[in-house]
Formats: structure tokens, C-alpha cells, sequence
């Protein structure tokens, strides 16, 4: 998560200038078809699925692991504040990620996704103004759980292994940056 921790984790993996520089070519791609108001559409780019939400937290994590954030000056900087600030904007009271004119059938793959960038972008910044909305966004994944365990498509639905796999990692995620 630290961005001093990040060239030892390369090192250590089997990073290569190479590897660094088609790390940098795709967030240079990705910054460039950023969306004006911040967001990142799946579906734009040869995308099957409809989810500004689950595009928008795609597009953010890279930069994230990058060790880029919202509030350290950097090339991204901006690129990081709009997709952070454009999640918030369109969460609901409740915490819900997603968008009601995104495709509904991935509600909870598309909040998953959402939630585990939140998680992280609080997570490397440490901002305490993202600890709410990530907070919420995990009280979400909480409540549209199926009373038996699991999660489906939508809230409240019997559980799929995928769908249970991202919500799984947006909990893990927002654990590891000290929520609860």
C-alpha cells in the first residue's frame, strides 16, 4: 500500500524497467480515455457490460497501485481526484456504487469493484475524508448480503461464487485499510 514499499515489491517480483514501462504506457492510455466528469466506461471500449461503476473502479486501481494518489502531487494527480470524487458524487445515502442506468444484472459484481477502489484509494492516501463513503460502500456489500450467506446480481439474492469473490476482496480491502 505505501509508495516506498512499491520498488522493493518490484524488485522483489521480477519487476523490469520493461515491466514499469508498459505499466506507465497503460496508465497513460488509461488517463487518456478517462471520461471528462472522472468516470471510466466499460462499455466504450469493446466493453460488453454497462457499469460506469465497475469501469470507473478498473480504471482507478492501476493508478492506486502505481502508488499514485488524490492528495500527492504527481502526473495522475488529477486523473486519481476526478475518478475518486466522481464515485462519491454518485453513491447513494446508503452507500450503494451503482448507478440505476447501469446494467442491473451486475449490481453487486459493479458495487464489489467500486468498494474495493474506495477501500484502496483511502487506503494508500489516507484521507480521512474517503473513510465514510468507503465505509459505507462496505455496510452496503453488509446489507445486500442473503440472509443464508452470499451474494448474488442484486441485493438480498442467493449467493454465485464469482459475485461472493468480489465482495469478498472489497471487505478484505477495506480491512486492510482499517475499516470495519
Amino acid at each position: 500500500r505505501k509508495a516506498e514499499n512499491r520498488k522493493n515489491l518490484i524488485d522483489l517480483l521480477g519487476g523490469t524497467p520493461q515491466s514499469e514501462q508498459a505499466v506507465n504506457r497503460g496508465l497513460e492510455w488509461l488517463a487518456k480515455v478517462q471520461e471528462k466528469d472522472g468516470s471510466w466506461s466499460l462499455k466504450k471500449h469493446r466493453g460488453q457490460v454497462k457499469s460506469r461503476c465497475a469501469g470507473t473502479g478498473f480504471g482507478l486501481l492501476p493508478f492506486l497501485a502505481a502508488g499514485h494518489t488524490h492528495n500527492q502531487p504527481g502526473k495522475y494527480q488529477q486523473v486519481v481526484k476526478k475518478a475518486i470524487d466522481w464515485m462519491i458524487e454518485n453513491q447513494d445515502k446508503d452507500g450503494n456504487l451503482m448507478l440505476k442506468s447501469d446494467d442491473q444484472h451486475n449490481h453487486m459484481y459493479s458495487h464489489g469493484i467500486g468498494s474495493i477502489a474506495l477501500c484502496e484509494a483511502f487506503g494508500v492516501s489516507s484521507d480521512d475524508a474517503l473513510r465514510e463513503p468507503a465505509q459505507k460502500a462496505l455496510d452496503f456489500i453488509v446489507k445486500a448480503q442473503h440472509s443464508k450467506g452470499g451474494w448474488r446480481y442484486r441485493p438480498g439474492e442467493v449467493g454465485d461464487t464469482s459475485v461472493v469473490g468480489w465482495q469478498m476482496m472489497a471487505l478484505k480491502s477495506g480491512e486492510m485499510a482499517g475499516l470495519t
